[in-house]
């Protein structure tokens, strides 16, 4: 999880202070935060409830959460996910768009919208992928974010890896001011946002 300072008006967004952090044990103080994004994380987070209460517990009155996640139609597909991720070794897990809605709310969240992102079925129906890994991960092995890119392709959908030299898990503020304008130009070619 990411996690930047609040910016004061005219300050320089590439200029915030990033940095990695366990979404279940934020070393934040209470009231602290004014936004957390999540994209693309929390269907690994161990303990859901907990990541969203640690989140709850730093945001200010006010603030907002944002998490971007896959959304499996119904349980039994949630169900089946769960088993194949584990079997290779990969234990995430996707909520329904109800169940995310109920933890969010479980957790003292006002769930103000849900929404689908709608993509042409292909392969996995998957949408574009991004995955920015380090070769040098202690933590979530390099190969792994080259096998699950590869994987995503084979299947037919749009994933692209950028590996960063020496890079480990998570990266300093000059890497992450680098790395955004190849984030911003992957999602200006998907359609995400529009320049």
């Amino acid at each position: 999880m990411q996690q930047k300072r609040r910016l004061a008006a005219g300050d320089d967004p590439q200029h915030a202070q990033h940095g990695h952090r366990d979404a279940q044990r934020l070393p934040l103080r209470d009231a602290s935060v004014d936004a957390v994004v999540s994209t693309e994380a929390f269907h690994w987070f161990p303990d859901k409830e907990r990541a969203l209460a640690e989140i709850f517990r730093v945001l200010v009155p006010g603030g907002r959460l944002l998490v971007a996640i896959v959304n499996t139609p119904n349980a039994a597909v949630r169900t089946i996910f769960q088993l194949a991720s584990h079997a290779a070794g990969q234990p995430f897990d996707w909520p329904t768009r109800g169940e995310m809605r109920a933890l969010c709310e479980r957790g003292g969240f006002r769930v103000e919208a849900q929404r689908r992102v709608f993509r042409i079925p292909a392969g996995l129906s998957l949408p574009p992928v991004l995955t920015i890994h380090g070769d040098k991960d202690p933590t979530v092995p390099y190969e792994h974010g080259a096998k699950i890119t590869k994987a995503l392709r084979d299947a037919g959908n749009d994933a692209e890896m950028i590996t960063v030299p020496e890079g480990k898990h998570g990266f300093p503020p000059e890497k992450l001011a680098e790395l955004q304008v190849q984030i911003f130009q992957f999602l200006t070619r998907h359609g995400v946002i529009k320049q």
